[in-house]
């Protein structure tokens, strides 16, 4: 499994530095930077502290949906509750998370929003989970690259385990593909006139494990045989 840490829009150069350098000490190497400051000028070189090969070989988007698109799963980073979401599971449930679904993801990414209003709205509904940090206090906030340390330490010993482990050829994005299998089902069925109850549907689908994620595989391919015209399986 790959973690991939992105960044939307970051606006300091020393904020990027410093999360390539978090990065780099807790063993991760692929940072990925959606519409960045100067992510290699002096400034974010400096900071950054002999981990200066990150942010070259960072690759840089245009939008938020060009950074995620070859990605399995996609997770929101918080430290308040907010938007329409109301599925949010803690910093320390994120490594069993992410084991729970075993071989249907490979790629991973781990979203931090901006420094001064973190996500929007529209980017936090790109996400199939959202982990929100606990703080003690009453206006919580952290500074991107902590942000980014604290998930890099919470995710270092999973990602050693499962580099530990004997690794079997990249399966199939199994999770992404059964999403894009129940959107269309709902599609073909008229049932996507009523927006709450499909994106309900696709937040709960955060908590599949590896066994619910082939059995509902199973689930639609017997639906589509029933529901498609002379048994068209859907592409996806």
């Amino acid at each position: 499994m790959n973690i991939y840490f992105i960044l939307v829009s970051p606006q300091l150069a020393e904020n990027v530095g410093a999360a390539a350098r978090a990065m780099n000490t807790m063993g991760f190497d692929h940072l990925r930077l959606v519409t960045p400051c100067d992510h290699l000028c002096q400034r974010a070189r400096w900071v950054a502290h002999a981990s200066q090969h990150i942010l070259e070989e960072a690759s840089v988007y245009s939008s938020l949906a060009e950074a995620i698109i070859d990605l399995d799963f996609v997770i929101g980073t918080t430290t308040r509750r907010r938007g329409k979401r109301r599925e949010y599971f803690a910093g320390a449930e994120l490594p069993q998370l992410l084991e729970s679904k075993g071989s249907a993801i490979s790629k991973v990414g781990i979203l931090f929003g901006r420094e001064d209003r973190g996500l929007l709205n529209e980017e936090i509904e790109k996400c199939d989970a959202l982990v929100a940090l606990s703080m003690r206090a009453p206006y919580p906030s952290l500074n991107l690259a902590q942000a980014v340390m604290v998930f890099a330490y919470i995710l270092s010993p999973f990602v050693l385990t499962m580099k530990k482990k004997k690794q079997s050829p990249p399966p199939a994005n199994e999770f992404k593909s059964l999403k894009n299998r129940i959107f269309r089902l709902f599609m073909v069925s008229e049932l996507d006139d009523n927006p709450n109850i499909v994106n309900r549907l696709l937040e709960r689908m955060a908590h599949l494990s590896e066994e619910d994620i082939h059995m509902l595989h199973s689930v639609c391919a017997r639906l589509e045989r029933k529901i498609i015209p002379d048994n068209n399986v859907l592409q996806l």
